[in-house]
C-alpha cells in the first residue's frame, strides 16, 4: 500500500483499482479480423509492455503468441472457423488523450497510470479446462452484457502421420505425408462461453523421405490441451 499520494481501493477484496504506481491497461485499439480460407488471421501491436488482447467469436477461435516481441512489436495469431469473424479489443498502458477534464494519475517516472476518459480492463472471469479435446464445457454468464476472451492458454495438437490412402506413391517411391494441427479455443454466443476441440488446418503432400511399407500410418503428437480464459466485461467499449 502506497504512504502517500493517490489510490482507489476495492473493500471488499482489498485489491487495488487505481493508484499512482502502476499502469492500468485501458483500451487503445478495437477492430475485427475476418479469418482466411485456412482459418487464420492475426493482429500486431507495437508496446514497450506485454498489453493484452481480447476476443470475442460465435465460433470457437484460438489465440497463439503475443509474447514475442521483434523490435517491440507484437503478433497475435487467430485460428479458427474460414471467414468467421473475430471482434477484438487491444489493451494497452494508457496514453494522455488532451483532455481538460477528469481525472489523470502519474507515477514518478511521469508515466500516464490513469487517465478516466479512457475505457479500462473490467474483470469478469476466469475459467480453467484441463483437457478440451475430451470436454467441451458451457459457462453462462451474467445476461445484458458484451464479454470478450483473453486466451491465456490455447490449446493444440500437432500430428504428423505417413499415409498410403491408396493412392500410387511419388516417382522417387514416397508415401503421402499429412501434418494436422488441432486447436482448443472458445466462442461466446450472448452471454454464453463455450470451449471445444476442432480441426484447424490439414495438409497432405508427397513426403520429402522415402518410407518403408512398415512406416505407414506411423505418427508422431505433441501438444497440450488445456485451456485457460480471462473474460473482460466490454460494454460499451
Amino acid at each position: 500500500m502506497p504512504v502517500a499520494g493517490f489510490y482507489a481501493q476495492n473493500p471488499d477484496t482489498g485489491t487495488f483499482l487505481i493508484d499512482e504506481t502502476f499502469r492500468s491497461l485501458a483500451v487503445r485499439r478495437k477492430g475485427t479480423v475476418t479469418l482466411g480460407a485456412d482459418g487464420s488471421g492475426s493482429v500486431s501491436w507495437e508496446s514497450p509492455v506485454m498489453p493484452m488482447l481480447a476476443v470475442r467469436c460465435t465460433k470457437e477461435v484460438a489465440v497463439f503468441g503475443g509474447t514475442v516481441i521483434f523490435g517491440g512489436n507484437l503478433v497475435w495469431r487467430l485460428w479458427g472457423t474460414p471467414g468467421a469473424v473475430v471482434s477484438y479489443w487491444l489493451f494497452d498502458v494508457p496514453v494522455p488523450t488532451g483532455g481538460t477534464h477528469g481525472l489523470q494519475l502519474y507515477n514518478a517516472a511521469g508515466e500516464l497510470t490513469f487517465d478516466s476518459s479512457m475505457q479500462y480492463a473490467r474483470y469478469a472471469g476466469i475459467y480453467f479446462v484441463d483437457d478440451v479435446e475430451t470436454t467441451s464445457p458451457s459457462y453462462t454468464l451474467p445476461a445484458g452484457k458484451t464479454y470478450a476472451v483473453v486466451l491465456l492458454k490455447s490449446g493444440w495438437q500437432f500430428e504428423t502421420q505417413v499415409m498410403d490412402d491408396g493412392l500410387p506413391r511419388s516417382p522417387q517411391g514416397n508415401y503421402y505425408l499429412r501434418d494436422r494441427f488441432n486447436s482448443g479455443g472458445c466462442s461466446i454466443n450472448s452471454n454464453v462461453l463455450h470451449f471445444d476441440w476442432y480441426d484447424t488446418r490439414t495438409f497432405s503432400e508427397w513426403s520429402d523421405h522415402v518410407y518403408t511399407a512398415e512406416d505407414v500410418f506411423a505418427h508422431q503428437t505433441y501438444g497440450h490441451y488445456t485451456v485457460h480464459a480471462l473474460v473482460l466485461d466490454v460494454t460499451g467499449y
